[in-house]
């Protein structure tokens, strides 16, 4: 029988994501009444898959400040999606929202902080969003492939504790 390499590559994949959202500038004013034009008091619904968390209302404001963090949980699979509304005294109005692919975002990195363009519904420009987006890894599953022995060509490294490396075991079929 011949000797078998089991390989286990332990990957850390993205749990959460901690979302800062700082700052909304240039909104556009969607506020109007049977009184006259206002300013619109806008808040902000962040979404990844089916959970939603919502800022608070800044009243009058088209270059609010929320500094808001919150905790959503998420795959590099998800999308993100910022939804800038205009809360209204009978209905809310949207200025304008924005997606983006968390796989778009080098969050392996360390948290991203990034200006998003937010568009209305004719797809035009309705303000910028300040966003700071760090992601929270945990581990995985281990993927175990074999791999025969005679195709290695240097002796296997020591065994490490560290996560990010390969660790490898032998055993003989």
């Amino acid at each position: 029988m011949g000797h078998f390499l089991s390989v286990y590559f332990f990957r850390l994949m993205l749990k959460e994501i901690f979302v800062t959202l700082h700052s909304a500038t240039g909104l556009k004013n969607v506020d109007s009444s049977w009184l006259g034009q206002g300013v619109s008091d806008p808040f902000v619904e962040v979404v990844v898959g089916p959970e939603k968390r919502t800022t608070r209302t800044i009243d009058n404001d088209l270059n609010p400040v929320w500094e808001e963090q919150f905790m959503l949980p998420a795959s590099e699979m998800d999308e993100i999606e910022f939804i800038v509304m205009d809360s209204g005294t009978v209905k809310d109005t949207p200025i304008g929202a924005c997606k983006v692919g968390l796989s778009q975002l080098s969050l392996r990195a360390g948290p991203v902080q990034q200006k998003f363009t937010i568009l209305d519904n004719k797809e035009k420009p309705a303000g910028v969003l300040l966003v700071t987006i760090e992601g929270i890894f945990g581990p995985a599953q281990p993927i175990t492939q074999p791999i025969p022995t005679a195709s290695l060509s240097s002796p296997l490294p020591p065994l490490t504790q560290d996560p990010h490396r390969v660790l490898a075991t032998e055993r003989s079929d």
